[in-house]
């Protein structure tokens, strides 16, 4: 599915006598604009079917945060840094075995250090020109390849032992839309068995008013076992925009909101280890140009990143969209004329129908 193909169909649906005409950079804007209402639409139902699961599997990313907790149960057994892989970072084309280009620079600069495709190898950006990286030592890899940026472990200070503890930390990609899931690891030393065992526990969403009323509630406050999440804003993202390095900070943390975990009292058994976050990051932009309209070889527009089989509900939001704008009549069947398929089967909606018995 490209922009072309949305742009054509989009065509053929308002095509009628007198239809109203459109600008490429309208069309742009409207593309787009219906690709974000129908993530958030589906947002709202994610993981209600496997469907609302499948229409969004391709903006689902993760955020892994590596702990160094200074009650260390096990010696030797420091963290490494995590690296995180981000869809947004795609290997387009290889120059040597030293550098290569990749889709977008978003969040990558010198110095960072990277694994490319499913290499464990790590190697370190010397040089950035247009969207060709230049790294160090040489790798081997494919066209198509993710590049995975590491982030350095957290470290946690000691607070003592019966002293509540809170994180915090802020996502290293800056496409945050909406949070699915957070979970917790932990490294927990029995004082009856000998070893350790790796625990994982849910966190739960902390309101405000849920933070009032649990400090004190035994049952409900913040434990090893019941760890809770807040997401705030960026401390670089204030608003004040008055100066040019400051409104590189405010873009650049726009989308990239700072977490606040609360996972209860230290103890000199337990160990945090890991926290991971998945979320659905923010649609990349889509944008089409005039030469790919009108090109007479292969369609060269930008391809989308949702499923193929979504194009007709893309389609859908573009053509009401155009539909409202010059108040067609359409607008009232246009709807009705394009909706889906029932959820449910009419063989099996026939089959949950009361039979009535002859007589």
């Amino acid at each position: 599915m490209t922009a072309r193909d949305i742009y054509e169909a989009t065509i053929v649906e308002i095509n009628k006598e007198d239809s109203q005409s459109f600008s490429i950079e309208e069309f742009n804007y409207i593309l787009n604009k219906s690709i974000l209402a129908f993530t958030n639409e589906k947002y709202n139902f994610y993981a209600v079917n496997q469907q609302a699961s499948d229409d969004l599997r391709t903006l689902i990313k993760s955020q892994t945060f590596n702990i160094h907790d200074v009650v260390d149960i096990t010696l030797g057994d420091e963290v490494s840094p995590t690296f995180n892989s981000t869809t947004s970072h795609i290997l387009e084309n290889i120059t040597d075995a030293t550098s290569v280009s990749v889709s977008s620079l978003q969040d990558i600069s010198n110095t960072d250090v990277i694994t490319i495709g499913d290499s464990t190898t790590q190697h370190t950006i010397n040089n950035i020109v247009g969207n060709v990286i230049s790294f160090s030592p040489m790798a081997t890899a494919e066209i198509g390849s993710l590049i995975s940026i590491a982030t350095a472990p957290i470290i946690v200070t000691d607070v003592g032992n019966n002293v509540p503890r809170t994180l915090e930390m802020s996502f290293s990609s800056s496409d945050y839309l909406h949070l699915i899931s957070c979970r917790v690891s932990w490294l927990n030393s029995s004082p009856i068995k000998s070893g350790t065992a790796q625990l994982m526990f849910p966190a739960k969403r902390l309101t405000y008013d849920m933070l009032n009323a649990i400090q004190n509630n035994t049952y409900l406050k913040p434990a090893p076992n019941r760890p809770y999440y807040q997401l705030l804003n960026h401390h670089k993202n204030s608003g004040v925009i008055s100066l040019p390095s400051a409104l590189v900070d405010y873009k650049a943390h726009q989308n990239r909101p700072k977490i606040r975990m609360h996972v209860g009292n230290r103890n000199n058994n337990t160990e945090l280890r890991q926290i991971t976050f998945d979320y659905i990051k923010i649609p990349e932009i889509v944008t089409l140009k005039d030469s790919d309209v009108f090109s007479a070889g292969a369609d060269p527009s930008q391809v989308l990143e949702l499923p193929d089989y979504l194009m007709n509900e893309i389609v859908k939001r573009c053509t009401g969209y155009f539909l409202e704008r010059v108040r067609d009549p359409r607008m009232q069947t246009q709807p009705v004329f394009n909706q889906e398929i029932p959820k449910i089967p009419i063989n099996m909606s026939l089959s949950t129908q009361q039979i009535p018995q002859d007589k």
